[in-house]
């Protein structure tokens, strides 16, 4: 009785986990536009002055983002089309000097209310340059006139500790200054809120150790 021949496969080789690990880079960050509006001639106001600068995102914000699991973690902020569902629904001004850290829950002295949104809107996708969302603020002629120095965004008008960002107000050479708001005047607030595909890692990468 002739043997059984039993056929050979290749063998094939099962990647570890570890092996499989795919590295990804990504940056998240928020820009503010501010102008000084000048308003007494109704029929064509004049910006008196104006900067855009950057902000850290505080650290508060970024771990509420990473355990939540509802439409107000990171994803929900990125896609909503409007300011109530997200993390930007509110801006706040105050009169505090001191530097940005990570750690902070609150403007150093604020002044006035808080301002809700007045237009919101959100990227559709990911796209070349990333998602964001770009959500406007308008401080009226009789809202937190003064000195202002330092501005946030936050969620919620009432919740203590919410902040998303805190910034002092900075000239094109990133120096602090001091904006001074008067009656006749509308201060215009632009912020956008982003994450970037880091450029070290343009692409996902599969490592094996």
């Amino acid at each position: 009785m002739a043997g059984i021949i039993v056929p050979k496969f290749p063998e094939k080789y099962i990647p570890t986990w570890r092996e499989m690990e795919v590295e990804v880079g990504a940056k998240i960050g928020g820009e503010l536009m501010w102008e000084l509006i000048d308003t007494r001639n109704f029929s064509r106001p004049v910006v008196v002055r104006k900067g855009k600068q950057k902000n850290m995102i505080l650290g508060k914000m970024i771990d509420y983002w990473m355990k939540t699991s509802n439409d107000n973690n990171f994803l929900g902020t990125m896609k909503s089309s409007s300011a109530s569902y997200g993390h930007v629904r509110y801006c706040v001004l105050g009169t505090g000097t001191s530097a940005p850290t990570r750690n902070q829950t609150a403007l150093d002295s604020q002044i006035g209310s808080n301002k809700s949104f007045q237009t919101h809107s959100a990227s559709s996708d990911f796209g070349v340059y990333g998602v964001y969302t770009e959500t406007t603020y308008e401080f009226q002629e009789d809202e937190c006139n003064g000195d202002l120095t330092e501005w946030g965004i936050k969620p919620y008008s009432t919740t203590p500790g919410s902040l998303l960002c805190r910034e002092l107000f900075r000239d094109e050479d990133g120096d602090p200054v001091v904006l001074t708001k008067t009656n006749s005047q509308v201060l215009r607030m632009t912020y956008r809120l982003y994450a970037q595909r880091a450029s070290d890692y343009s692409e996902s990468i599969v490592r094996s150790e």
